[in-house]
């Protein structure tokens, strides 16, 4: 089992716990009121495993001998999003895991301010204590529930990345029109959002129609996998006009030039494309009357939502 678990870590993926493994690469465990999180370390890496009954789902992934990879291909794809703004002054990320992508975003632009929302505050433990987070004057990580700071918070960003999984599941309500209403509110003019879509997990189709009722524009930017295994996608909306590929093609390349990028930006750009889906996909909606949106964010975030458990984990 460990070579399937190896194959496939290139993307969130569920793996059904190994003995050997399980003995052998154990750093931590922790439960906390949200997720039952494990630590582990293979090799050069170490992973941020969330588990669910008897499956794991990688987290995050950090490679001690090379920390300013991005080992995990959709946290590269995501990065393309920075192409797309005229500036680069504030970037959010909903949902921090291990903080890879706020890491290199941090190493890489030296004067943007980065803000990590997580609702965990044991991930965010395990992201200081064991994947080189840290936290500064210039990039702040806040203990909350992402749509919740969202609501309480009016900074605009120019960049929204959404990233909140919780192992086999992202609560609904990350996930609906009236969610990403409040995420278009806090990007600046020019702004877009990236949303990371595991295949296993969120239904594209639904969410891609979500995006482009409240944005217009939505481009998708395949991520690749592991042999036999779907690929995660990256989804990056914004409001206006479209933006032309040759005109991203072109920013990528001043901004790789200026930043130096150890994923370069032109190469990934240039995997996108305007995002296809069904045309009677239904866009995601709050269901339940908007007086009580925060008791249902609340019922949403229990670590018991039968939604965040599936059949072949019991």
């Amino acid at each position: 089992m460990a070579w399937l678990r190896r194959a496939l870590l290139v993307f969130l993926v569920l793996v059904p716990l190994s003995g050997a493994l399980a003995r052998d690469s154990l750093v931590e465990r922790v439960d906390s009121p949200y997720n039952s999180i494990i630590v582990r370390k293979i090799g050069s890496s170490v992973y941020l495993d969330f588990v669910v009954g008897r499956c794991e789902f990688v987290e995050s992934i950090r490679d001690l001998d090379d920390p300013t990879k991005l080992p995990v291909s959709y946290t590269r794809s995501v990065t393309a999003a920075l192409a797309y703004p005229n500036k680069l002054d504030s970037i959010l990320e909903i949902g921090v895991g291990g903080g890879s992508t706020l890491s290199y975003l941090q190493h890489h632009l030296p004067k943007t301010r980065l803000t990590g929302v997580e609702i965990d505050p044991s991930v965010v433990a395990m992201a200081i204590k064991h994947f080189g987070l840290k936290p500064d004057e210039r990039m702040k990580i806040e203990v909350a529930d992402g749509r919740k700071y969202l609501a309480e918070h009016s900074a605009l960003h120019d960049i929204i990345i959404v990233d909140a999984y919780r192992g086999t599941w992202v609560p609904e309500t990350l996930t609906s029109v009236e969610f990403f209403g409040l995420v278009k509110a806090r990007l600046s003019p020019n702004g877009v959002v990236g949303q990371n879509v595991g295949p296993t997990t969120l239904f594209y189709d639904s969410l891609a129609a979500t995006l482009k009722e409240v944005f217009g524009n939505v481009e998708a930017y395949s991520t690749g996998a592991a042999p036999g295994a779907p690929a995660n996608v990256v989804l990056i909306a914004y409001s206006g006009k479209a933006r032309a590929r040759g005109e991203l093609a072109q920013r990528a390349a001043v901004l790789q030039k200026q930043y130096g990028f150890r994923h370069a930006l032109p190469a990934l750009v240039a995997g996108g494309h305007a995002a296809g889906f069904k045309a009677d996909a239904p866009a995601f909606r709050d269901d339940r009357n908007s007086a009580n949106t925060l008791l249902m964010i609340d019922r949403a975030n229990s670590k018991n939502t039968p939604r965040q458990r599936r059949e072949d984990c019991e």
